[in-house]
């Protein structure tokens, strides 16, 4: 199961209880930063990105990163703690 990253910028509409349902439906889906999600996934990062790419318009961006390997400092509250208990399962 991969671990997944994923960073958007909504544009215009700016519909983000859609776009973060979506996340939601990947996997485990965590909140590091207030548009970067952690996602745990049977999915690939492909899939993830076509199925949160539904929940967005035609202008905004998305990035999904498939990752090996992470570090971080001062993400939001709880979200070091969901991420370790997830990135080895």
């Amino acid at each position: 199961m991969p671990n997944l990253f994923v960073s958007y910028d909504l544009i215009n509409q700016k519909n983000y209880p859609a776009v973060e349902k979506a996340i939601k439906e990947c996997g485990t889906a965590v909140r590091v930063l207030l548009s970067v999600w952690y996602i745990k996934s049977d999915d690939t990062h492909i899939a993830v990105r076509d199925h949160i790419q539904k929940a967005m318009d035609k202008d905004d961006r998305l990035l999904v990163i498939n990752a090996g390997d992470a570090a971080w400092i001062n993400v939001l509250p709880g979200a070091s703690e969901d991420i370790l208990s997830n990135w080895s399962k």
